[in-house]
C-alpha cells in the first residue's frame, strides 16, 4: 500500500471517528437529561473524558460488560430520541438557513437577527456545552 493511499485511509477513518464523536456529544447535549444518573455518567466518561469500558468499570465498580451495555443503551436511546423529534437536524438546518439569510440580505437589522438566530444553533458556545437545553429552560 502506497504512503498516500495509506494516509489517506487513515485520515478517513479519523475523521469518520471525529464526525461520529462530534454527533454522539450533540445529540447528548440535546437529549442527555433523559438519560437516567448512571447511563450519564457512563456516557460522559467515555465520549467526553475518553475513559476505555474498562477504566469506567474500575472507576464505578461495575465489569467491562455492564459498562458497554449501559453505554450501548444511552446510545440507542438518544438515537431513538433523535430519529423521532430530529432535533440535531432541525438545528443544523435553521443554521444553515441563517447563514444563507446572512450572506444573502442587505438589511442590517435582519443580518443581526439572523446572526443571533445562528448563535442559538450553536448551544456549547452561549450555555457551556453539556446538557444545554437544560441550561436554556433554566434561563428563560
Amino acid at each position: 500500500m502506497s504512503s498516500f493511499l495509506l494516509d489517506s485511509v487513515i485520515f478517513l477513518y479519523y475523521n469518520t471517528k471525529m464526525n461520529d464523536l462530534i454527533e454522539q456529544s450533540i445529540l447528548y447535549d440535546i437529549y442527555g437529561t433523559l438519560l437516567d444518573e448512571k447511563q450519564k455518567l457512563v456516557y460522559e466518561y467515555h465520549v467526553i473524558d475518553d475513559l476505555s469500558f474498562n477504566e469506567i468499570g474500575e472507576e464505578l465498580n461495575l465489569s467491562r460488560q455492564a459498562v458497554h451495555d449501559l453505554f450501548k443503551r444511552a446510545n440507542k436511546k438518544l438515537n431513538d430520541f433523535e430519529s423521532k423529534l430530529f432535533l440535531s437536524k432541525r438545528l443544523k438546518d435553521i443554521e444553515v438557513f441563517g447563514m444563507e439569510i446572512l450572506n444573502t440580505c442587505k438589511d442590517s437589522h435582519i443580518k443581526s437577527l439572523s446572526k443571533k438566530i445562528i448563535s442559538l444553533t450553536k448551544m456549547e458556545d452561549k450555555y457551556g456545552g453539556k446538557n444545554s437545553f437544560k441550561k436554556i429552560r433554566a434561563n428563560t
